[in-house]
């Protein structure tokens, strides 16, 4: 017996969006298989659930692709909080936002106070991604180990450790 699959709106949109992603990486496959499974949809299908399987392994996938990505910009971050902490706008406070000392991803945050030591950086800006502040510091009692936290309304503007990273 055949199965008519009814695709919803937001089912199209999701697909549009899934194929939009790896666009971004390998275009003739997101054409491959924005037709493939446009396709399938517009006929009969024996066994219905295959499809719906491969989406959702997709959506998990992408899921983990959607961490790393927003993982990008904390690792920026932490990165230039890093070199801040060893350069010439060591023990500085408040710091110009326009100063050209200052790495891009953080001059692109439109700082409103950004206070470096030899130990730690401390941005504060407008309210981006959820977040109002990053603040870089070494892990106490851990060699050449550094930590990134983020604040704001995010997580009821608590500080929330981000990512940890190693300094060689």
């Amino acid at each position: 017996m055949d199965f008519k699959v009814i695709w919803s709106d937001e089912a199209i949109t999701d697909l549009r969006a899934i194929c939009s992603y790896i666009a971004r990486d390998n275009p003739g496959a997101a054409l491959r298989m924005g037709n493939a499974l446009g396709a399938r949809r517009k006929r009969p299908m024996k066994y219905p659930c295959r499809s719906f399987i491969v989406c959702g392994l997709l959506a998990i996938l992408l899921a983990g692709c959607s961490r790393r990505a927003r993982l990008a910009e904390p690792v920026a971050v932490a990165r230039a909080c890093l070199e801040m902490t060893s350069s010439s706008l060591t023990n500085q406070i408040n710091i110009r936002p326009d100063d050209q000392r200052l790495p891009e991803v953080i001059r692109a945050l439109r700082p409103q106070r950004i206070s470096i030591t030899a130990q730690t950086a401390t941005v504060i800006f407008p309210l981006h991604n959820g977040l109002i502040e990053y603040h870089c510091s070494p892990v106490a009692g851990a060699t050449n180990t550094w930590q990134l936290f983020g604040a704001g309304p995010r997580f009821n503007n608590e500080r929330r450790e981000l990512l940890r990273m190693h300094r060689g």
